[in-house]
Parts: structure tokens; C-alpha cells; sequence
């Protein structure tokens, strides 16, 4: 069993830790940390009306009655047309 399982478990255990299982551990958390900072890089897909309803499986006339109670309500406009960002209809899936 790794350090990772270890903590993961939850269980209160007395570990004695190598250089090599703290190295291992290291690594873990290191390609955590970065996995999370790339996905901050990458700015927001920017989505139509249309694409948002087909990837939440809905119609837009459901889009638009989310927009009147606050659930999901579009980013911005492009004219007059409303967007959605990948990430608000990433959180709602």
C-alpha cells in the first residue's frame, strides 16, 4: 500500500516513511498541482444557445426558462445572440 491509498483511507495508522515513499508522494501531489493549473489556462469555449441545449440534452426553451429562475444563465452576448461558457454547463452535467 502507497502513501496515496494510506491517506485516502482515512484510517488513523503510525507509517514510517522512506525517503522513496516521500519522493513518490511528492511526484503525486507535484502532477496534481499541475493537471489543476492547466486546466486554469485554458480559457472558457465560449457556446451558442444552441450547442449548450444539445450538450445539457435540452430543449432551448428549457435554456430560456433557466435564464428567468437564475439557474443557468448565459454568459454574455454577441449582438443579440447569448452565449454559455464550457465551464457553466460543465457544472450543471
Amino acid at each position: 500500500m502507497n502513501i496515496q491509498e494510506l491517506i485516502s483511507s482515512g484510517q488513523n495508522v503510525t507509517i514510517s516513511v522512506t525517503p522513496a515513499d516521500l519522493k513518490e508522494f511528492a511526484l503525486t501531489v507535484a502532477e496534481e498541482v499541475k493537471a489543476l493549473l492547466a486546466k486554469e489556462d485554458k480559457p472558457d469555449k465560449r457556446l451558442t444557445a444552441k450547442d449548450a441545449a444539445q450538450q445539457l440534452g435540452v430543449t432551448l426553451s428549457t435554456l430560456w426558462r433557466w435564464n428567468k429562475v437564475s439557474y443557468l444563465s448565459p454568459a454574455g452576448r454577441i449582438g443579440k445572440k447569448p452565449y454559455y461558457l464550457q465551464s457553466q454547463i460543465d457544472a450543471i452535467k
